[in-house]
């Protein structure tokens, strides 16, 4: 064998432990999971939208809605109406991930065809990275806070680096360590996340309310920000500001949303994750906003201005803790706060970016990717972007990718709409895994037309105002910047009714169709009933000498 040849072997996925190959279409992460793989419950569930929840990013949620000139009451209720919208997209979308044990990439498959699929999975791949190093920054600035907190030779230490550089010499060894201490973390596989998750939970929901009890303590109180009335305005506005809110608060968990299927297939059964979900987006994402408002109000009153000191940032408001007094009490506080948002950070990017996108990345090259290589492809093609000039500089890219669910918000709808009410719950597993004719998912071309039209009927309204995220755009008319203001909630419904009237007018191929039996082994006997099909056990009685009725066995996925 060549050097090339021998190279090329080894860089291909190698077959499972049951001997399985991979095509250019499946590999064993992203076929349906057998049962053994289907390991979440209720509780686990919990864990995974908490490591969501229980983050810097949720914190901060309360920032952008007091900016949009409403009181603090007003934006609470509109915290509160946003989660249960939130749940009940994430549970929908989500559901038929837990039924079938396939991801949000065969999704795209069925729902835009087997090449179509390819924009839906490309574009989350895209925002994949750019969060990924955008929130590895942001935890290699926690742990700056731990090592200057334990250190006082590094809280000190010298920054070597230029001015033009937006990064200080503390920062970048920081990052360093963050992407060592993620290294093992990629390395799991995502049915065995659920472990790590409990802890990163718990020391999570530690921290978020200890830092903002412990500034309430010092101020004395909440402090005035949590007085705050708003802007005076007419109601027409009043009502577009409390739109804009919530569709903000989509915007803020769009590329969580859309990774709902990705999830919901390691649930060992259809269901299991709703009471998890419910608790963790309606609790959890409704306290903790609260909470983020009354520690940044409490530390305004201490510092100084909330806007001048960035403290709606907790890293800023450990970094005051220091500044202000650098004892062995505050050192410790600084330190255990710092590692556990650290440890918040690392959960969330781990789940949220590098698995989702390393899911993508398996789905796109599955003969050559796992999720494993996929998550640090993720890791390291964001280290390439160099996130300290992204965070520092690129205020209108992260705008746009902030404004992101503009186009996710109609994805998920037309997604939502062919499984429900075009294909009533019905798939055929063995076709979403062929690239022919064969495949009623090959519509034309491998492309379906219908859920490409009602997805751009679905962002068309908000991409006309998507220009005014860049303030140096002026001229961009009201009515479109309103229109963009609230293109999520507008989107996802138009998106869903427009695939639906196309389908209903233009009927696809195959629809009800189910395979005949299991053949990729991922039902108990009982499930591959209740779905229509054979249980494989009873493969063994069907003749293997037509390889159109046995598109899998046990030793080939294709």
């Amino acid at each position: 064998m060549s050097f090339f040849s021998n190279l090329k072997h080894r860089l291909e996925v190698p077959e499972d432990e049951n001997g399985a190959r991979t095509t250019n279409l499946l590999n064993r992460d992203i076929i349906p999971l057998p049962p053994n793989r289907r390991t979440w419950t209720d509780w686990d569930f919990v864990g995974f939208w908490a490591v969501i929840n229980l983050s810097v990013f949720t914190w901060q949620t309360c920032s952008s809605l007091l900016s949009l000139g409403l009181s603090v009451w007003e934006s609470m209720v509109i915290v509160i109406i946003s989660k249960a919208l939130i749940f009940a997209v994430a549970l929908s979308h989500g559901w038929g991930g837990g039924v079938w044990h396939v991801g949000y990439p065969i999704y795209g498959r069925f729902s835009f065809g087997i090449f179509g699929s390819y924009l839906a999975v490309g574009q989350r791949i895209v925002l994949a990275i750019v969060w990924y190093a955008v929130q590895s920054f942001t935890g290699a600035m926690m742990l700056t806070i731990c090592l200057s907190s334990i250190f006082p030779s590094f809280n000190t230490l010298h920054n070597t680096f230029p001015d033009s550089l937006p990064m200080t010499l503390k920062q970048f060894i920081g990052f360093i360590i963050y992407h060592v201490l993620s290294i093992p973390f990629l390395y799991i596989p995502p049915e065995k996340l659920k472990h790590p998750f409990r802890f990163v939970s718990i020391i999570s929901f530690v921290t978020i309310f200890g830092v903002s009890i412990g500034c309430m303590v010092k101020a004395d109180g909440a402090g005035s920000l949590l007085r705050s009335s708003g802007v005076s305005m007419s109601s027409a506005d009043r009502g577009m500001a409390w739109m804009h809110g919530i569709n903000t608060m989509f915007n803020s968990i769009a590329v969580g949303l859309a990774n709902q299927p990705d999830f919901s297939r390691f649930v060992q059964r259809p269901g299991q994750q709703v009471k998890g979900q419910g608790f963790s987006i309606l609790i959890l994402g409704t306290v903790v906003p609260l909470f983020g408002l009354l520690g940044t109000s409490a530390a305004a009153e201490v510092y100084g201005d909330v806007v001048e000191l960035n403290l709606w940032n907790p890293p800023n408001i450990l970094d005051q803790w220091l500044i202000e007094s650098y004892t062995s009490r505050t050192r410790a506080a600084a330190f255990f706060a710092a590692f556990g948002f650290f440890v918040s950070t690392l959960g969330l990017n781990t789940i949220d970016n590098a698995i989702s996108g390393g899911i993508d990345l398996a789905s796109m090259a599955p003969k050559w990717i796992t999720v494993r290589r996929g998550a640090y492809m993720i890791m390291i093609v964001s280290i390439a972007m160099n996130p300290w000039q992204i965070v520092a500089k690129a205020s209108v890219f992260l705008a746009v990718l902030g404004s992101y669910g503009c186009f996710l918000g109609p994805m998920i709808g037309v997604m939502t709409c062919d499984y429900y009410f075009v294909r009533h719950q019905k798939l055929k597993l063995t076709d979403l895994y062929k690239a022919d004719k064969s495949s009623i998912y090959w519509f034309y071309k491998g492309f379906n037309w219908r859920g490409f039209v009602a997805w751009i009927c679905g962002f068309t309204p908000g991409i006309t105002g998507f220009p005014s995220v860049n303030p140096n755009l002026t001229g961009v008319p009201t009515a479109c910047i309103k229109m963009f203001y609230i293109s999520f909630i507008i989107g996802y419904p138009i998106g869903f009714l427009v695939h639906l009237a196309l389908n209903k007018l233009f009927p696809p191929p195959g629809l009800g169709e189910v395979d005949e039996y299991d053949y990729y082994h991922s039902f108990t006997e009982k499930e591959a009933l209740k779905l229509g099909m054979a249980p494989s056990s009873e493969l063994d009685r069907v003749s293997t000498d037509d390889p159109i009725n046995i598109p899998y066995d046990e030793k080939s996925l294709g």
